[in-house]
């Protein structure tokens, strides 16, 4: 009887750690299903935990459920699991942020003179290992992945980055997930512009900010561009003597009340 009750314990606790995490991110799609619009606008009102929403209840919910992950655990994920995981709290941890702080006219806005949003600790992930959402991005995401297309799936809640995507990432979908929302983001003429008649190229300033990422991981800014972009942007590209930057719009991308 009590070689059963060990072995029951054991199997308890094996299925327990095989089971407790959700990488099809399902309560985070379901979120984002109901708050996001097509042109990935957030319905960040609606979110807002001071009014002890259901919708808020499942955001802090959701985001818990990536905090009990432990670096141990997460190191066994496959690379793809690893790097769906880290989008997606970069994603819902800014959108928290958002909340907590709503109504806030810019992410820019949160933080102070001192402090910039991306460097508050608000969350403790993968047993400290990040506790801003600087530390996602910088430390954990592009430096380890070299990924270009993640700079097409972080979303800072802002006008000009690229939209905030209508599911979550999955490990099992991921690599289809990324290709697709590179070219939806260079596609989107508010924020990339080929004009394929005159040659004029102006893409989003991130090409400029992070332009090192787009040498080293994915061979220059025209090679990145050629491969992702919509079909006038192979001739335009072909005209452009140079590739110019558009403003940054910081306006937080919030669908109106």
């Amino acid at each position: 009887m009590r070689r059963f009750a060990l072995l029951f314990i054991s199997l308890l606790g094996l299925s327990s750690h095989a089971f407790a995490f959700d990488h099809d991110h399902a309560a985070w799609t379901a979120l984002l299903k109901q708050h996001v619009s097509v042109d990935g606008r957030v319905a960040y009102a609606k979110l807002k935990v001071g009014k002890a929403t259901a919708a808020g209840g499942a955001l802090r919910q959701y985001l818990g459920s990536l905090q009990t992950v432990r670096a141990e655990e997460f190191a066994a994920w496959s690379s793809d699991q690893q790097k769906a995981f880290l989008i997606n709290a970069y994603n819902a941890f800014t959108v928290q942020l958002i909340v907590d702080n709503y109504p806030v006219a810019s992410i820019r806005d949160i933080g102070g003179f001192l402090k910039k949003p991306w460097s508050i600790e608000f969350f403790n992930l993968l047993d400290g290992k990040a506790k801003t959402l600087d530390t996602i991005e910088h430390q954990l995401l592009r430096p380890v992945y070299k990924d270009v297309r993640i700079h097409a799936a972080v979303n800072c809640a802002s006008i000009s980055c690229p939209q905030l995507r209508g599911e979550a990432y999955s490990g099992a979908r991921l690599n289809e997930q990324l290709e697709a929302q590179m070219r939806l983001w260079l596609a989107d003429a508010s924020r990339n512009q080929f004009a394929a008649a005159s040659g004029a190229v102006k893409v989003s300033k991130i090409f400029d900010w992070y332009v090192q990422d787009f040498v080293a991981w994915g061979g220059g800014v025209r090679e990145v561009l050629t491969r992702y972009g919509p079909p006038q942007a192979k001739a335009a590209l072909s005209r452009a003597s140079t590739i110019g930057y558009l403003d940054y719009n910081w306006q937080l991308n919030s669908q109106s009340e």
